[in-house]
């Protein structure tokens, strides 16, 4: 019996960056808030509110972070993705979709890409500027991606850390689907 070809990859934000994101938004606040309490008027209320509102989101914002992953599997049906929590179950893109593949460099800043999820535009838990409609980006780290075009001329664009291993896999799929 043949093994079925099967590429799965799993990343996660980097540790480090989190906690520096948190320390960055976080020391501020508490500073701002220790100093607010230290002020004895009767006005306190009015700016401590907002204050603890915004460490809450920003408390929010640091759990999303250490919990966020994006999964790829690439088998014989397609290219499936997962961007762990905003997606709770696997999304699929089947080759009867995909016009065009490749794997590419790109730039973090410029672009549809930067780190997070992205919609034509509009950023979601990510970094970096954008611009155009007719897109999708999952990425956490990096600066490697696999381009799908699909027949709507909609580009999908997944992260991968293992560009090499990619390319091979891609390779011996795309043999193992022409045999068929």
């Amino acid at each position: 019996m043949k093994e079925e070809l099967v590429f799965f990859e799993r990343q996660h934000v980097k540790r480090w960056i989190a906690i520096v994101l948190t320390i960055a938004i976080f020391a501020p606040i508490i500073v701002f808030i220790t100093l607010i309490l230290s002020d004895k008027s009767e006005n306190n209320l009015l700016f401590i509110v907002p204050a603890v509102f915004a460490a809450l989101i920003m408390f929010v914002i640091t759990v999303l972070l250490f919990f966020m992953r994006l999964d790829t599997i690439i088998n014989k049906e397609g290219v499936f993705y997962r961007m762990f929590p905003f997606h709770s179950r696997f999304k699929l893109i089947a080759w009867n979709y995909i016009k065009e593949l490749e794997v590419r460099k790109f730039n973090i800043l410029i672009g549809p890409h930067g780190f997070g999820m992205r919609y034509g535009g509009f950023s979601f838990a990510g970094l970096g500027m954008s611009s155009g409609i007719g897109f999708s980006s999952y990425t956490l780290s990096g600066n490697r991606v696999l381009q799908l075009l699909l027949y709507d001329n909609k580009k999908v664009y997944i992260g991968t850390q293992r560009a090499d291993e990619l390319v091979d896999f891609l390779i011996k799929l795309d043999a193992e689907r022409k045999q068929k």
